[in-house]
């Protein structure tokens, strides 16, 4: 029974050593290993991870072979799972046997990587043994930025002229520590968007032209511009400078105009006011209508000597559109009152938002003839 019992361990230490070996040499084949030893002779091995920042690492390996195989490729690979593979992200530092250096890039900060050096031969991939390290948290400095202070160019306390072009400009710079660059920057006139850029790298200059009207906007006598710039971590820098407008423009001086019809033959002068002729063949009527997207008001008589300033003209009209219904049809002119002096103010907003006011003084119509009876309506603007 001893006999038979010691030969029964005996076969059961052979079958273990049998299938420890099978395992070691399977595993030595399996091309996605992480062993650093294979039985062709070759020896992959990772070394360590130096000059960690939060976007990028060094690495690198070795490659021998006891068989001089042919090594066509080699590098190392990362991931943020374990056991990273020639399908993850990667580096090719060349090829054959040796030493070689890796630059691990596009890395996420605050983040645990795993590192494989890795070498190819033939159609197989063989890998080295795993390194682990965290790239740096993002530094907490916030991005800086000024005022560009060229010759010339706006800075705080600048007076300003309107319609005048003036330049102005400002300097964006990241914190560079660990890695970081710019991503956005956002400039703005008293807070209303006045562009809005995608930038990228450690440093930026921002360069531009500011003309101020009244067209459209809210009559002020001072504009804030101001600048905010926002690096890829969210993190924010501002600045901002304040300009003074002189609104102590000249008083507007009005022009003449002339409009003249000959029923649907000529038509002429309108146009520029944003209006046009209706084509009424002998109508006694001369109507005017708006053009398409132009907004036609009808004022009282008494708005065209209040209005001497471009500030005054704006105002008027913002006043119009918020409290004033619009007109389809200016129709005040007739034959009946041909030669004698009107006092109508009429005013248009053009689709761009150019504003025409206009007093129409006179009409005259001549004789009937064959293609209606003629028109000329005369008149100043502003």
């Amino acid at each position: 029974m001893k006999t038979t019992k010691n030969k029964f361990h005996q076969m059961l230490s052979v079958m273990a050593m049998t299938f420890l070996c099978f395992c070691l040499t399977d595993c030595q084949k399996d091309p996605v290993s992480p062993g650093a030893s294979y039985d062709n002779g070759l020896v992959v091995v990772t070394t360590e991870i130096t000059d960690v920042t939060t976007t990028s690492a060094k690495g690198g390996g070795s490659v021998t072979s006891e068989n001089d195989v042919e090594v066509s490729a080699r590098g190392v690979c990362w991931s943020k799972e374990q056991s990273p593979m020639i399908n993850d992200d990667h580096t090719t530092d060349g090829m054959g046997t040796g030493e070689f250096t890796s630059t691990i890039t596009g890395l996420m900060a605050n983040s645990t990587y795993y590192v494989r050096a890795y070498a190819t031969v033939g159609e197989r991939t063989y890998y080295g043994g795993q390194k682990s390290f965290m790239t740096t948290a993002p530094s907490t400095t916030d991005p800086t930025i000024s005022v560009l202070d060229n010759a010339g160019y706006l800075t705080d306390g600048c007076v300003i002229e309107l319609y005048e072009e003036y330049p102005f400009g400002f300097v964006a710079m990241a914190n560079e520590e660990s890695g970081a660059e710019l991503a956005s920057l956002v400039v703005t006139l008293n807070d209303e968007e006045y562009d809005n850029l995608s930038i990228s790298g450690t440093n930026y200059t921002y360069e531009g032209r500011l003309s101020f009207s009244y067209e459209g906007k809210e009559i002020v006598d001072e504009v804030v511009v101001k600048a905010v710039v926002t690096d890829v971590y969210g993190r924010t820098g501002s600045t901002s400078f304040t300009i003074s407008i002189n609104i102590e423009e000249e008083e507007l001086v009005p022009y003449d105009f002339s409009w003249y019809r000959l029923g649907n033959h000529t038509q002429t002068g309108l146009e520029e006011f944003g209006l046009y002729w209706e084509s009424n063949m002998k109508d006694v009527y001369a109507q005017i209508k708006p053009l398409d997207g132009v907004t036609l008001f009808i004022f009282d008589p008494s708005v065209w000597s209040s209005i001497t300033t471009m500030a005054e003209k704006t105002a008027l009209f913002e006043t119009a559109i918020e409290t004033m219904y619009p007109v389809s049809v200016y129709n005040n002119v007739s034959v009946s009152y041909s030669g004698s002096n009107y006092d109508d103010v009429i005013g248009t907003v053009m689709p761009d938002g150019e504003k025409h006011l206009m007093h129409i003084t006179r009409c005259e119509a001549g004789a009937s003839q064959a293609q209606g009876i003629p028109f000329t309506i005369y008149g100043t603007a502003l």
